[in-house]
């Protein structure tokens, strides 16, 4: 089989978390190696998890350590992870899942039978750390066993299991933004506190936006945010954001014949301050969303922002913060009444 091929000179449960520890000798054929299972003082990252199952016990192993692995497991081809944030999705990669196949038969005298591969967190929030290594690489992670097998974890290691929070339930900060425009150095100059500053037609977009880059486009519903798109990188473009004339170029009259000579349009004209532009953007408030809620996100999805709306908005100049505004409607049309401004 595969992992004979890489069979590691030490399977360690524990090692990596803190902890009390208790060892298990093992004899796996001519080799002797041995467990070592620690209480985890501390929680562990989230990764991929491995779902294995023999006769009816289900067996989660939480990848931890990604680093060391080399080739794409070939069941992750039809995983899409278009529309999730970069900044929660690692690779899954091949030699996590055969070597720790076959250490897991051995050590449990059993076949396993892989059941998925998933970000979804285990349904049982107990689990023993593990690491298993030879000369040139260590794979750690962590064990996470159905309630009913995990008295027999505590005889053998003679420690009291404490489950950890819901993985499901680990944040992620957002940016919530709506619009932006587009001003001269003039015109911004010349705000002043009461002020209504409507966004540019093309830039009325309520927005979820992540250190990453990750965005979340959509509609205000009400109280509640309704997803319309996802993109894991903000420099993709929505391409029907723009005209037909941003696709064209220009026509052959506009362009210029090298052989012309220049007129007087082409010599540089003098800088003055008059030609900066500053975009103001608006920024809500700050949106956490689950790790649960990210994995349900698709077009359509809802989640409640009233109390954001009811706060002063951020209103920011070339990214910086300036000034403090409140939602307005005026004749139909929703703008940002300037309340502070620095």
């Amino acid at each position: 089989m595969y992992y004979k091929k890489c069979m590691p000179l030490t399977l360690a449960i524990g090692n990596l978390c803190g902890g009390q520890r208790r060892r298990l000798p093992l004899s796996m054929g001519e080799r002797s190696l041995w467990l070592e299972f620690s209480l985890p003082t501390r929680p562990i990252e989230v990764r991929y998890f491995l779902k294995m199952q023999h006769k009816g016990h289900a067996f989660t192993v939480g990848i931890d350590d990604l680093d060391a692995l080399v080739t794409l497991h070939p069941k992750l081809k039809a995983l899409s992870t278009a529309h999730y944030p970069a900044d929660f999705l690692p690779v899954l990669l091949n030699a996590a899942v055969e070597p720790l196949v076959g250490l897991f038969e051995e050590a449990f005298q059993s076949t396993l039978e892989i059941q998925s591969l998933t970000t979804q967190p285990p349904a049982v929030n107990e689990y023993l750390c593990f690491e298993i290594g030879d000369k040139k690489k260590v794979l750690s992670g962590y064990l996470s066993l159905e309630p009913h097998l995990i008295p027999l974890l505590q005889r053998i290691t003679d420690l009291p299991l404490t489950p950890y929070a819901a993985f499901a339930t680990l944040p992620f900060a957002f940016r919530f933004q709506w619009g932006s425009t587009d001003l001269s150095f003039t015109e911004y100059r010349d705000i002043a506190l009461q002020d209504v500053i409507f966004p540019d037609n093309r830039q009325q977009q309520w927005r979820l936006i992540s250190s990453s880059g990750a965005v979340i486009t959509g509609q205000l519903k009400g109280t509640s945010f309704q997803v319309g798109s996802i993109m894991a990188d903000k420099k993709k473009l929505d391409l029907s954001s723009f005209s037909e004339e941003d696709f064209l170029g220009p026509t052959p009259s506009e362009v210029k014949m090298e052989s012309q000579p220049p007129s007087k349009e082409s010599v540089p004209a003098k800088f003055t301050t008059e030609a900066l532009r500053v975009l103001l953007s608006f920024e809500v408030g700050r949106k956490e969303l689950t790790l649960a809620e990210l994995q349900a996100l698709k077009p359509g999805f809802t989640f409640e922002v009233g109390a954001l709306l009811d706060k002063p908005i951020d209103i920011r100049a070339n990214d910086s913060l300036i000034g403090k505004g409140e939602l307005i409607e005026v004749g139909g049309k929703l703008g940002v009444r300037v309340v502070e401004w620095n």
